[in-house]
């Protein structure tokens, strides 16, 4: 005691080298270890007396201090990933519900401008059918100004044709009045031949008559 005082762990594996040899009918493999050691030193520090007269251990053995340490690693292991699993999990239907939440707002506004949208399309259509109407149930004497309004607006336009070919005795339609510069169409000639012509050119001149206005029309053959 006194060789090692302040060495108990060389004491105790010294003490097992010497008598737990193979030979030695109650040789015990695990006896003498570094773990078997330790586990001595720290139950015998406490008051624990845990070797019997023949030096076995009692029920409390080392390798199942070993194992319930062991498990209660594993558990605190599986406590930690188990409270990481459920915070992510808790961050993943957090973020779940913020995107279905901002998905209904915006489909709730897309729903409201499109109903001002189709509210005023109607609107709009109402007025103009309701336009429409009313024009429909003037007095007869309001057609009748506006109609006589547009006669009168178009006896005051002289029509004049600038015809720029040779064979002048065409028989031109009256709708050639009302046809757009680059308008082409088909007649027949005096005799009866088909002549295609095209309108180049539509001039207005409200300057050099002032009762009326010249709407001259220019005519090329194609």
């Amino acid at each position: 005691m006194n060789k090692y005082n302040g060495q108990e762990f060389d004491a105790i594996k010294t003490f097992y080298f010497r008598y737990n040899f193979r030979a030695n009918p109650k040789y015990d493999p695990k006896a003498g270890t570094d773990k078997h050691v330790k586990f001595l030193i720290d139950k015998y520090s406490s008051g624990e007396r845990i070797l019997l007269k023949d030096g076995n251990l009692t029920e409390v053995n080392v390798d199942n201090i070993t194992f319930e340490k062991k498990v209660e690693e594993a558990n605190s292991q599986i406590q930690n990933i188990t409270e990481k699993t459920k915070g992510s999990i808790d961050e993943y239907f957090k973020r779940k519900s913020d995107d279905l939440e901002n998905y209904f707002k915006n489909k709730d506004i897309e729903l409201k401008n499109r109903g001002d949208e189709i509210k005023n399309l109607v609107t709009d259509n109402f007025k103009t059918i309701s336009k429409k109407l009313d024009e429909l149930n003037l007095p007869i004497s309001e057609k009748e100004l506006r109609v006589q309004a547009i006669k009168e607006s178009e006896e005051k336009i002289e029509l004049r044709l600038n015809i720029d070919f040779e064979n002048s005795d065409l028989e031109l339609p009256k709708e050639i009045n009302s046809m757009p510069p680059g308008t082409r169409f088909l007649i027949l000639d005096s005799n009866n031949k088909m002549c295609a012509l095209e309108i180049k050119d539509v001039f207005y001149d409200y300057i050099s008559y002032p009762d009326k206005c010249i709407k001259e029309i220019t005519i090329e053959k194609v």
